[in-house]
């Protein structure tokens, strides 16, 4: 039978016989050896709040540490446990009275990575000094001690604490998240004054008036293993300098206040106290005196603490009581972290919305310019408009510009951010980054730790930003507890990022609050008591743009300017999801296309747009987009439910925005078109008007389903041509169509007739079932992996698949192993455990081969999940790979690619593309130091280029890809070689909170390519990205059947001169009459182009910003110059 250590009072007798020259254990709970698994719950944190519900009471000798005594202590941050503070007492008795002081040790298997608790303790009702823990270990420690980052915690008091008989000590975590015991144990024998071991003394920041002079503080932080008592704090020097102290037991800081050093010089400080003296050398170091900006917020998790609506509903009663209590202080100040919050106030809390508004008029309280902490690399340019325009419009109306945004816990964002928020009027921005699976400090320049500097988009927009190093600073530093808590955090904190050359005068404290957490306004009340007690560093509280404003008048034109992509880190996560990911792709694409059919017909007359447009739905596709997936526990505890919970609540984004996009294109952009043309909705109809709603001509892909018409060929209705077309497998008709005009449409008919007697497309090798060809290519899938292995051009003799890479053309990969490393944290050991493999047989079937398209069924099996992949391969030589994965869900750690290795290897020549949201970067040479190298998320395609030849690959359910390799958690600084080879990052569950543990069934994953004798010309891709993007998005209606057709047969309502510049937003203002028109030019070069639209005589044309608001007027006929790889919003007005 197992012994309880705790019993060890039973001994209590005999170790008062023992001299007390040194430290005697009284009792201990637990055994001193990095485990927790002698507690109880071990492992099985999520069991403590319904098992410990009324608090923890141990009693010495009686009780259990397996049954009473929990492995985990939380703290208030810990939704998980109530986000509130957990007592914990111990219950003990005593003979007689020890004649020495005493200590309470506590010792720990980790704590919180990132906010380690602070913890007080009571003696019969006698507080020690509260200690603020180290930070620990990863989540890992949860469940896994060795996982874990060890330490200790003393706490000392006097004996006469303690009575004869019953006594009890409670421990209490007063803020931070959660400690995991190794043990508790109470010694004698500790010396009644101080006993000094060391002290380290170090030059800080802080100064403050004495006797009319300023004097700076000198932090002298000392080890007393003694009990508290006077001292004397020397300072050597031509004027030396003295000063009586009181040192608190344990480890204290005193502040020795000295005249301000000018020089750097190394100086020596001396203790006295307890009959000891004790020196530390320093360095001292002239110091500024700075001002400190709070911005104080709590963070806005749309889940993860608790469900969707709870959250929301607790950052209300944030707001409430920041109202409150800026009733009664006007120094008060409170942030809307997101403007979400502001929507969600309106939703639960109208009767006080007059009150708020009055609050944000008079700056006690601030708004910023995102409606949610995004993923930006997931959203779409047109979607960006959607996540600034709501706070832009609440500024307007109050009369209260929004000019600061901030984008939280998410550590980077896209590089054409700073476009956005220029062309929305924001002037400032602020990332504040969680480094989890974001170490944007581990390689980025110390000009952008935690500094200000300029923010260059690739269209030479510039916003002043900060990169700081938490969203949650003042609770990092403190100040929602005590001046002395601060006196004991900030200089550290301020040690993480100040440099000499540091800009400025002033420092932004970013954030106050974790995870959905409740606001305390204690905040205000220390920070007055602070600036009574020291004159530097000062308390600012503020709304989010005033430290902005002071370093721009005063600094803006000494600092830096950083221009390019800072990746996106953490959207790797949205392939955990890959379906619903894919969902969202596609909404975007159908909802945008009905808005521009819908502007154009309300601008003519023939119907009316949808009142509000589309908002819920890009509402909905905004909550997809926002950088909260899940639960805490959704990796550890995938069943918990609140991780089932918070999951369907997310997905249900998901499914709903792609409703609203199938009802925006049925019943709004379709009844649209139809009027537009002229076209009824007749039932067995032989007229198709084939639409094309992209501003240039080009060909359309059209798929019409069995029995829709009647005939037997089909004819341009322009010019009487017949159209080659075919009839697939499944009994449908396929054609394309033509030279479609731009944003328009082009009329066909089927009329009887034969079937087309032109070739097929493909020519199948008579000895080999593998190899095919067409009138450009050959090509051969691979018997096993069912990736094409060669594909030649028959006219130049290239080979684009580079058979050195060891990679075939489409080929799934599939990566096993991972776990514990730095596959899952950037700072574990490297992984030597990935597994990579693909599929050991293929089949091929030839399913259509038509004058019009070919198409091979290809069937992997053998090794990762089973795939097929319809190949088809079209007239103008584009290659489409329609992928379905049917995913065998797992909770082991995985990733899924498909390889794209294109023949392109030219040494220090070969670029890789990736298209934002209206931009394109070259991966790694247009990224800034710091950025996210790993993978990267596109818009619409991806590309590589080697000055003589490019190939385009356009993914419309795909967000991820790596270069040169697939991910191996290296975390580099650059990408280095094989550029040319582009890996599709299709699924993946590495995560250890937030996304989702795993999934299963059919997951599509479409890719396009285009190959060109050509250097990469982005105007190209871009339009091949987009068309793509959009004719394999599913359910996507661009061919309608009618019964006749009144008008024209082909028809341009929007025309754009020649050259780079799109048009790739449509939005109908006011009553109808104007339509919102954004211009984009992906171009390297300064492009302009007038602006057409037949049969519609302009009355008016403004330059405006990114909503169609603050507009400059220029003549109706004026031709406008985009600026290149930018963008300009233009407002045009029918008479």
């Amino acid at each position: 039978m197992r012994i309880p250590v705790a019993l060890s009072l039973l001994a209590f007798g005999l170790l008062y016989s023992i001299p007390t020259a040194q430290a005697v254990e009284l009792w201990r709970i637990g055994s001193l050896d990095a485990d927790y698994g002698e507690f109880a719950l071990a492992g099985r944190y999520q069991d403590f709040a319904s098992t410990f519900s009324q608090g923890v009471a141990f009693t010495i000798g009686t009780s259990d540490p397996a049954r009473d005594w929990p492995y985990i202590h939380p703290g208030p941050a810990d939704a998980w446990s109530g986000n509130q503070s957990h007592s914990f007492k111990v219950l003990f008795a005593l003979d007689r009275l020890p004649e020495t002081a005493c200590r309470l040790m506590v010792a720990l298997t980790s704590t919180h990575g990132g906010a380690p608790p602070s913890v007080a303790v009571t003696v019969n009702g006698r507080a020690c000094d509260t200690a603020q823990l180290p930070r620990g270990g990863n989540d890992d420690a949860l469940t896994n001690p060795k996982a874990g980052k060890p330490s200790r915690q003393s706490f000392l008091f006097p004996a006469d604490w303690l009575v004869e008989g019953a006594n009890q000590i409670e421990l209490i975590t007063t803020s931070g998240s959660w400690m995991l015991y190794d043990a508790v144990k109470l010694e004698d024998g500790i010396p009644n004054t101080p006993d000094i071991s060391r002290i380290e003394a170090v030059s800080t920041p802080m100064f403050k008036t004495v006797n009319g002079e300023l004097r700076q503080a000198v932090r002298v932080r000392v080890e007393n293993g003694g009990l508290a008592g006077p001292g004397v704090l020397a300072l050597d020097g031509e004027v030396p300098v003295t000063q009586a102290v009181e040192v608190r037991q344990g480890t204290a800081h005193l502040m020795l206040l000295a005249p301000p050093f000018t020089n750097a010089e190394r100086r020596t400080v001396t203790l006295e106290a307890g009959g000891k003296s004790v020196q530390a050398a320093f360095d001292a170091k002239p110091e500024r005196q700075w001002t400190l900006y709070v911005a104080p917020s709590a963070h806005t998790d749309i889940g993860y603490t608790d469900l969707q609506e709870k959250c929301m509903a607790l950052h209300v009663d944030n707001a409430m009581a920041g109202l409150d209590a800026a009733a009664s202080d006007p120094d008060f100040r409170w942030n809307l972290e997101v403007f979400a919050q502001y929507d969600w106030f309106a939703e639960l809390k109208p009767e006080r919305m007059a009150e708020l508004d009055r609050q944000i008029q008079s700056g006690q309280a601030g708004l910023t310019a995102l409606y949610l902490n995004m993923l930006t690399g997931l959203c779409s340019g047109a979607e960006m408009m959607r996540l600034l325009a709501p706070a832009q419009a609440c500024g307007r109306r109050l009369g209260t510009p929004v000019l600061m945004a901030s984008l939280n816990d998410v550590p980077t964002s896209v590089g054409t951010l700073p476009m956005f928020l220029r062309h929305a009027g924001v002037r400032y921005f602020a990332e504040a980054i969680n480094q989890d699976r974001g170490p944007v400090f581990l390689h980025c320049d110390p000009e952008m730790n935690q500094s200000p500097f300029w923010w260059e988009a690739p269209d030479g927009s510039r916003v002043l930003a900060i990169f700081t190093r938490t969203y949650f600073q003042v609770w990092q530093i403190k100040l929602h507890e005590s001046v002395a808590a601060v006196e004991d955090t900030l200089p550290g904190f301020l040690d993480l990022f100040l440099r000499e050359d540091y800009p400025g005068d002033a420092i932004f404290i970013n954030g106050a609050f974790l995870d959905n957490c409740a606001m305390t306004p204690n905040y205000a009340k220390v920070a007055a008591e602070w600036n009574q007690t020291w004159d530097y560093p000062k308390f600012v509280l503020s709304t989010p743009e005033a430290y902005f404003r002071h370093i721009e008048e005063k600094f803006g034109n000494e600092l830096p300017v950083y221009r390019g992509d800072m990746g996106t880190f953490w959207e790797d996560g949205a392939a955990s999801s890959a379906a619903e990911t894919a969902m969202v792709r596609w909404a975007k694409n159908l909802v945008a296309t009905a808005e521009k059919w819908e502007a154009l017909s309300a601008l003519r007359g023939a119907g009316a747009a949808a009142p509000g447009g589309f908002s819920d739905t890009w509402k909905d596709i905004l909550y997809y987009d926002e950088h909260t997936w899940g639960s805490a526990v959704s990796i550890s505890d995938p069943n918990n439910p609140q991780s089932t919970g918070q999951w369907a609540r997310k997905a249900a984004y998901a499914t709903k925005s792609l409703e609203g996009g199938r009802d925006a294109q049925r019943n709004h952009g379709l009844a649209a078109l139809r009027s537009l043309a002229g076209i009824s909705n007749g039932e067995g109809g032989n007229t198709i008007i084939v639409s094309n709603p992209l501003s240039w001509v080009r060909d359309v892909p059209v798929m019409l389903p069995e029995g829709a018409t009647t005939g037997g060929a089909v004819l341009d209705k322009e010019t009487g041509n017949p159209v080659v077309f075919q009839e697939t497998a499944d009994g449908s008709l396929f054609f394309t169509a033509a030279s479609v005009p731009a944003m328009g449409w082009r009329v066909f008919e089927i009329v009887p007739g034969e079937k087309n007697p032109a070739p097929a497309l493909l020519t199948v090798s008579a000895g080999d079932p593998y190899t095919f060809a067409t009138d450009r290519f050959s090509f051969h899938v691979n018997e096993k992996t069912g990736g094409l292995d060669r594909l030649t051009d028959l006219k130049t003799g290239r080979e684009w698949v580079d058979a050195a890479s060891g990679y075939h053309m489409n080929q799934f990969l599939h990566v096993s192993g991972g776990n514990g490393t730095a596959m899952i944290h950037p700072n574990h050991t490297r992984a030597t455990d990935l597994q990579v493999s693909t599929h050991e047989s293929a089949s091929v079937m030839l399913v259509e081969n038509g004058p019009a398209r070919a198409v091979l069924r290809i069937e992997r099996t053998g090794g990762p999940s089973p795939v097929d992949t319809d190949l088809v391969i079209h007239a103008d030589s584009t290659l489409d790979f329609i992928n379905v994965i049917h995913k065998v869900e797992t909770l082991e750690k995985e990733g899924g690619y498909f390889a794209f290795p294109f023949g392109l290897n030219t040494p220090d020549r070969t670029t890789a593309y990736l298209e934002l949201p209206y931009g394109i970067i070259a991966a790694d040479q247009e990224q800034l130091p710091g950025a996210c190298r790993e993978w990267y998320t596109v818009n619409t395609f991806a590309a590589v280029g080697n000055g003589a030849q490019s190939a385009t690959v356009a993914a419309p359910d795909t967000p991820l890809f790596t270069v040169g390799d697939v991910n191996r958690g290296l975390w580099p600084n650059r990408n280095r070689g094989n550029r040319h080879m582009l890996f599709a990052y299709v699924y993946n569950n590495y995560w250890h909170t937030n996304y989702k543990a795993s999934q299963g069934g059919n997951i599509r994953c479409a890719f396009s390519i285009n190959l060109a004798e050509a250097p990469f010309d982005p105007a190209a891709a871009t339009r091949f990205g987009w068309a793509r993007a959009l004719d394999l998005t599913p359910d996507t209606e661009n061919a309608l059947p009618g019964a006749g057709n009144g008008g024209v047969p082909a028809q341009s309502l929007v025309t754009l001169d020649e050259g780079p510049v799109v048009l790739s937003e449509l939005l109908s203002l006011d009553d109808g009459k104007k339509v919102l028109a954004r211009l984009y030019n992906p171009g390297f070069s300064p492009a302009a182009t007038g602006i057409g639209m037949p049969g519609v005589t302009l009355a008016s044309l403004q330059r405006t910003d990114l909503f169609g608001e603050n507009g400059t007027p220029l003549p109706v006929d004026e031709k406008i110059t985009v600026p290149a790889r930018g963008i300009v919003t233009v407002v045009l007005q029918a008479e």
